[in-house]
């Protein structure tokens, strides 16, 4: 039997769209292989089509990205000045300069800072990577888990750990958790109980980091 043709995903690009995706086989339909709705949370907070897909997905193996990867439109950046330069400055030897940094909001802290120079990358000046020894606690139905960050942990590897200690008590929690980049997806294990009713809090502690 003849099927009808499909609308290629080059003609969604033809069209402005920044990026698709879709399965290269298909042995069956699973969900977990397509992205969910949470791939629109995900850009709307400033992530890249890339990164955004990619959180949304269970199953990536049999899909394929095409588009433009590293497209954020929503993405909120900080700033930088050299202010103790000015336009046309001669600079010799090594002359010493003032950097200022701004965060386009109190609520977006600046993560990491990368120097270029005339476009090409010339190394990571700073970043702000989770503090080992700081304490993490979320408390689900009333079970509280605390986590401390151990040394050299990076933003998704505390996100994973934190999943890890959650999923170990799951007899108490009755919560499942899963990690998704900076984030963890929670999903309730007791099927009479709707997601509204799980109570939920998180904090921070210094710990022994001491901030």
């Amino acid at each position: 039997m003849k099927t009808a043709a499909k609308t290629s995903l080059l003609a969604f690009l033809n069209a402005g769209a920044a990026g698709s995706y879709g399965t290269v086989v298909e042995p069956c339909n699973y969900l977990e292989k397509f992205p969910d709705p949470m791939d629109y949370f995900y850009q709307s907070r400033g992530f890249s089509v890339a990164e955004a897909y990619y959180q949304s997905l269970r199953n990536p193996f049999q899909g394929l990205l095409v588009g433009e990867p590293l497209c954020a439109p929503f993405a909120v950046r900080g700033g930088a000045d050299w202010s103790s330069l000015t336009n046309g400055s001669v600079l010799s030897g090594q002359p010493s300069h003032n950097l200022t940094f701004f965060s386009a909001a109190t609520n977006l802290p600046l993560g990491q800072v990368d120097l270029f120079l005339d476009g090409s990358f010339i190394q990571t000046v700073t970043n702000l990577p989770p503090s080992g020894g700081n304490v993490l606690s979320v408390t689900l139905n009333g079970f509280t888990v605390n986590y401390s960050v151990p040394a050299n942990a990076t933003v998704a590897s505390t996100a994973s750990g934190l999943a890890a200690a959650l999923n170990a008590e799951t007899n108490s929690t009755r919560v499942m958790a899963y990690p998704a980049g900076d984030r963890l997806i929670l999903e309730g294990l007791d099927v009479a109980n709707a997601g509204g009713n799980v109570s939920l809090s998180a904090s921070t502690a210094a710990g022994s980091a001491g901030n």
